[in-house]
């Protein structure tokens, strides 16, 4: 560190406890993330994984990304002690600047307006003059910023979902290539299609997802799945507009959707669709 308070560096290992079995560690993804948003002109940062007699854990939100944030923020507050410095002011001091990332930092923007809107100055005042006159007892109040690269895309992103309907009573059965797993992307998903096709959600059924129907997929993770098979979901329903849109005009506008199914499927109507 510099005498004005500039990190010139930092050198840190990075151990992720694997249980008994290394399949599922996250010390590299932590390394990924351990700049934040912070100006380090040398860093190095060395993942390891460590084998226990414990139980393997296994990805939940962001995994490793959290780790590598709280790690770097460890790494600020200790050194704005060391410096003398307010800790906030001592981040501030060491933001990545524009060209130091793909994009420019708004960051520090974002902390001052913050510090008017939540009046930090006064309530950091509060707290120490608290602090003083307590022994035991003690308030703290903290901003912290911090930088979470999320930007998928290129080759191997590919999320997709195919709809048939069936002529005997018009129900929906939808396989998508997203996984449950609590965050609600199954609901989404019919609501979607509910709402395009016109129908209530009782007639649209989610199927088992099976990689012969749609193959080639991308994980689930990111906060990006759920939306994209939505998106699958909604240019299905289009294609099916598409093509019930000549019988709806046979039949009138007034026919229920069991009916207008019926009547595409006499007329041979392919009533299953696809989209990734």
């Amino acid at each position: 560190m510099s005498h004005d308070g500039k990190l010139q560096g930092v050198d840190c290992k990075l151990y992720c406890d694997g249980g008994w079995s290394l399949n599922d560690i996250d010390s590299s993804i932590a390394c990924h993330h351990s700049q934040s948003c912070y100006k380090i002109p040398n860093i190095r940062l060395v993942p390891f994984g460590v084998r226990t007699d414990t139980q393997p854990p296994t990805a939940t939100r962001s995994p490793g990304i959290l780790n590598g944030l709280s790690m770097i923020e460890a790494v600020m507050e200790h050194a704005a002690g060391v410096a003398g410095m307010d800790p906030l002011e001592f981040k501030l001091n060491n933001l990545m600047e524009l060209g130091d990332s793909a994009e420019e930092n708004p960051i520090a923007q974002m902390v001052a307006d913050l510090k008017i809107s939540s009046d930090y100055t006064t309530r950091v005042t509060a707290a120490q003059e608290f602090n003083g006159a307590n022994r035991w007892k003690k308030r703290g109040i903290a901003t912290v910023p911090m930088r979470y690269f999320h930007k998928p895309g290129g080759p191997g992103l590919k999320y997709s979902c195919l709809i048939s309907v069936f002529a005997v009573d018009g129900t929906v059965s939808v396989s998508h290539s997203g996984i449950e797993m609590g965050q609600g992307l199954n609901t989404k998903v019919v609501q979607c299609i509910a709402y395009k096709l016109g129908i209530d959600v009782s007639m649209v059924k989610i199927k088992p997802v099976t990689l012969n129907l749609n193959p080639n997929t991308s994980t689930t993770g990111g906060s990006f799945a759920s939306e994209s098979v939505c998106v699958a979901a909604v240019e299905c329903c289009k294609i099916l507009d598409e093509r019930l849109a000549p019988i709806r005009d046979q039949i009138g506008m007034e026919a229920t959707w069991p009916q207008l199914i019926q009547a595409a499927n006499e007329a041979n109507v392919d009533l299953c669709s696809r989209y990734m």
